[in-house]
């Protein structure tokens, strides 16, 4: 029988010590490199796809948009596996044992995001902070998806996490986000300043998949501490 982890006791899901309506950056790191430590086999699966997301929008070169395109492409295909892997590893089932299970709910996973994107760019069309607001109260999505709750659920239990607290959650994705693009940034300013083309190496490819791994295990930390401490009694 699956058990549904938005109606699981507490003593059956690792949960985060954070009192109600506080998250700490602490606690999501902390959390972040306990899952990567917990399983080479996650680790080295998160690394593998983000270097592949990473080669591809490499290779792209100077097609900025074609670059950005087959990345997302690439991103929104795969990510059910990921989120799967993620998630078994934190209710202690592994990596193979986590997909295996999820794999059918991989559909709506797909939808639920896609979706979000969709909504995001045509809001984005009329007006910047819009797109910023939706993002941010529906980033989550992905996550209750990927359980087997419904595509309008998972929209509810994202702003459910996200209400009230909305300005708080956008300042921890910029914490969160700040090395994924802080370094890659210094190094096409070092490119730009020094002539290199360190950005155009393998190497780059790399550093960003670890990067990437880092914010997917840390995003996904960031929402285990919203709903733990959203669950917890005031």
């Amino acid at each position: 029988m699956t058990v549904n982890p938005y109606e699981a006791p507490s003593e059956q899901r690792e949960v985060i010590a954070s009192s109600p309506g506080r998250v700490s950056l602490v606690e999501i790191f902390s959390k972040a490199i306990a899952l990567g430590s917990a399983s080479p086999w996650l680790t080295g699966l998160l690394v593998t796809i983000n270097f592949v997301a990473a080669e591809v929008q490499r290779q792209a070169g100077e097609e900025e948009l074609q670059a950005i395109f087959l990345t997302l492409l690439v991103s929104w295909l795969i990510s059910p596996i990921p989120l799967a892997a993620i998630r078994g590893v934190d209710e202690g089932e592994g990596v193979a044992a986590g997909i295996s299970r999820r794999l059918r709910w991989a559909p709506a996973t797909l939808a639920a995001t896609i979706a979000l994107m969709v909504l995001v760019m045509l809001s984005a069309f009329l007006l910047f902070l819009p797109a910023i607001w939706l993002l941010v109260r529906y980033q989550f999505i992905a996550y209750p998806a990927i359980d087997g709750v419904s595509v309008p659920g998972a929209f509810a239990e994202s702003a459910r996490l996200v209400k009230g607290r909305w300005w708080a959650t956008w300042m921890r994705n910029v914490a969160i986000a700040f090395p994924v693009f802080m370094l890659p940034a210094i190094v096409g300013a070092v490119d730009g300043v020094v002539g290199t083309e360190l950005a155009r190496h393998p190497g780059f490819s790399l550093m960003n998949s670890g990067l990437g791994t880092l914010f997917a295990l840390a995003t996904y930390a960031h929402y285990v501490a919203l709903r733990d401490s959203a669950s917890e009694p005031s």
